[in-house]
């Protein structure tokens, strides 16, 4: 029966039963909040627009255009962590060309509390298998903000000049990203560093050993030794085999301080699951000392053809005439009991079946 169901349905159920197998709690949300709690942390949202509306009450209102601010707004009386919650929400984004309102499906997982290395492994290693039930053929893509952070510090760089030099890393820009390096007069190592992290990416331990000389700063080296004892957790476990290092995956460093995760399966432009840790955020919000977590984007699943199924079902059960009606429904019910598929018409028609029984 599996095979009828939709696949953003087949997705909801893997990973609701991924993510319940760990430890991970459903956590169930309104469709609004006050427009006032993402109009604080717009930049983290990075989206297209907020649909607002005013409430009965006069307080202005939005569609949820983020579950993670939700999660942690709902979190901010509760003292006891960690706290492991998974939803499948959907989010709506206004586009600003036509004005119309995009709806997303997602499913996603939240870790908060502290954020140790058991905490690490576990969200990644869940990315990997969310990913590997949607597509074996996964790439999951990691990165750490320390390094960029690190660099950047150790560069001088202004507080405007810094997000100018995120957006070119990001964009693996190294053209554009000298250009401003040598506008703000920063040379040496630390220019040197940032712009090789445009195009640092690839197997985890060889980036790892490319990387070593950037760690000019103990933030930098922090954040390389932390990756270092990730993959030293995860190559027995889920394996490094899908897991790519790429230093390009940068956020904004108001929200985000530690490891970024993004996944792509084959027949999909754009990543399908986004998230990182974002202690900076979790920590103005709510009395948690750290969060991570991640999204799968199920809306985008469509972009991908689906395959034509060789069967409709599993058995075609002709009944040719009304003296066959009570065996149809008899002979229906026992193939049901016994697990299998079955459509009950008088002719073949279309409909194609695994076998099929002329009553």
């Amino acid at each position: 029966m599996a095979d009828n169901m939709r696949r953003d349905e087949r997705a909801i159920s893997a990973l609701r039963a991924l993510y319940e197998g760990m430890g991970y709690r459903k956590f169930k949300m309104s469709k609004f909040e006050e427009y006032e709690l993402y109009l604080e942390n717009k930049r983290f949202l990075q989206t297209e627009g907020i649909v607002t509306f005013t409430g009965q009450n006069g307080r202005l209102l939005a569609l949820k255009p983020d579950i993670t601010l939700s999660i942690l707004k709902n979190l901010r009386e509760h003292a006891v962590f960690p706290r492991k919650l998974y939803y499948t929400e959907n989010v709506y984004r206004a586009v600003r060309r036509g004005g119309e309102v995009r709806e997303r499906a997602q499913v996603g997982l939240e870790y908060v509390g502290e954020v140790d290395l058991y905490a690490m492994g576990e969200v990644v290693s869940l990315a990997c298998e969310s990913l590997a039930a949607l597509d074996e053929d996964y790439v999951l893509d990691v990165s750490h903000m320390g390094l960029v952070t690190g660099l950047l510090e150790e560069a001088g760089l202004r507080q405007s000049a810094r997000a100018e030099a995120l957006a070119c890393v990001a964009g693996k820009n190294e053209h554009e990203l000298r250009r401003l390096l040598d506008r703000e007069g920063a040379a040496g190592p630390a220019a040197e560093g940032l712009t090789k992290l445009a195009s640092l990416s690839g197997d985890v331990r060889r980036v790892l050993a490319e990387s070593a000389p950037l760690a000019l700063n103990a933030t930098a080296q922090d954040a390389l030794a932390e990756l270092e004892r990730l993959a030293d957790v995860l190559s027995p476990t889920v394996g490094l085999a899908h897991i790519r290092l790429d230093f390009s995956i940068v956020n904004d460093m108001s929200y985000y301080n530690g490891l970024l995760l993004r996944g792509y399966v084959p027949g999909v432009p754009e990543g399908v699951l986004s998230g990182g840790q974002y202690d900076n955020l979790v920590r103005r919000l709510s009395r948690a000392p750290g969060a991570i977590g991640f999204a799968v984007y199920l809306d985008l699943l469509e972009q991908r053809p689906e395959p034509e199924p060789e069967y409709d079902v599993d058995v075609l059960l002709l009944c040719p005439g009304d003296d066959k009606a009570l065996e149809a429904m008899q002979r229906a019910r026992a193939l049901r009991d016994a697990g299998r598929t079955v459509r009950v018409q008088r002719e073949t028609g279309k409909i194609r079946g695994r076998e099929t029984i002329r009553l």
